[in-house]
């Protein structure tokens, strides 16, 4: 049952864009949010914030959650531009083990034109 509480918690502070509380909040219950739910729910509610909840979690040390994998929930909806914005940040510092963002976002341009001549 307080899981149930918790997730409730959290999904509130994620819809609300608050990922510092979110974080300070999970930290205090020793509660690990499912990134994975609050990144589908956000995605449909509010896209923007979906971005900065994936910026947060790619800048946690060693990622609660593959970075490919948050790409990926970009674009499987088509959300071209939240996942430009998403790999751009993630991808400042360049590391090799990054090559298939890299590859993503280099795609990202050719997805726009298709979605738009179509």
């Amino acid at each position: 049952m307080v899981k149930h509480n918790n997730c409730g918690c959290v999904a509130g502070l994620a819809g609300k864009g608050d990922f510092n509380e979110l974080m300070a909040y999970s930290g205090q219950a020793g509660y690990k949010p499912d990134y994975l739910y609050l990144m589908q729910r956000l995605m449909m509610d509010n896209p923007e914030a979906a971005v900065n909840l994936a910026k947060m979690i790619a800048k946690q040390p060693g990622p609660p959650m593959d970075l490919n994998t948050l790409a990926d929930l970009f674009l499987q909806r088509n959300a071209v531009r939240e996942a430009t914005a998403f790999l751009l940040d993630v991808l400042q510092e360049n590391k090799p083990e990054h090559d298939k963002l890299q590859t993503k976002v280099s795609h990202a341009p050719s997805h726009c034109l298709v979605q738009s001549s179509g």
